[in-house]
């Protein structure tokens, strides 16, 4: 369900409206078990749950659509066909130019400058599996619950390193700003300060993490 384009003799104020505009398919498989480790007058019981599921774009209007839009940085997610819906879209950031302070971005269509056929599928939100584990222990009146759970194989985009690592405006930001670049010949991964220029705080690898837990 996304907006797209109506006619404005509809007298919608947006010309905007929801429409359902594709297909997808989810496959996967839960996996779970139960044991009763020991049932005398102390109690230990075990469950456990693991489940993986793959998602699919079979279908879309138009074949390709940006969506997850950061406000005053642009989209940060792509739907396509044929690919898992919950892709990351952006730039590939390669490190911080020792001689500039300026981040290099991987130029992948060859043509010299920064350009959008520099953009490309950049980290993937899907996780390879999740997973949870409860342990129960009773004796008497007494009983103790351990729980696990996680996730697994998943990247997160975080944004909030763009405002609070980027150097481009009046705020405060993160101490890892410390180690931003400051002369020539300086090895860091933050770049220089570039106020009111948000060119080394584009949406890029730059903001992909492990989104792994347990």
């Amino acid at each position: 369900l996304l907006d797209r384009p109506v006619p404005a003799s509809l007298g919608i104020p947006s010309n905007t409206a929801i429409k359902n505009i594709g297909r997808m398919e989810n496959k996967g498989f839960e996996f779970a078990v139960s044991t009763r480790n020991l049932a005398g007058a102390f109690k230990w019981n075990t469950d456990f749950n693991i489940s993986f599921n793959r998602s699919k774009v079979l279908a879309l209007d138009g074949g390709l659509i940006k969506i997850g839009n950061i406000a005053d940085r642009g989209t940060v997610a792509i739907a396509e066909e044929g690919k898992p819906l919950g892709l990351f879209y952006g730039l590939v950031a390669k490190g911080v130019d020792p001689q500039t302070g300026d981040m290099i971005y991987e130029d992948l269509d060859k043509d010299g400058e920064l350009s959008d056929g520099d953009y490309t599928i950049i980290g993937n939100s899907n996780p390879k599996y999740m997973f949870g584990l409860t342990n129960n222990f009773s004796y008497g009146n007494w009983s103790l619950n351990i729980f696990i759970q996680g996730v697994q194989g998943n990247d997160i985009f975080n944004a909030t390193r763009i405002e609070l690592e980027g150097l481009m405006s009046p705020r405060n930001q993160l101490s890892t700003v410390l180690n931003r670049w400051t002369a020539a010949g300086q090895q860091t991964s933050i770049p220089r300060a570039t106020y009111g220029d948000n060119y080394n705080s584009l949406i890029s690898s730059r903001f992909i993490e492990n989104g792994s837990y347990v």
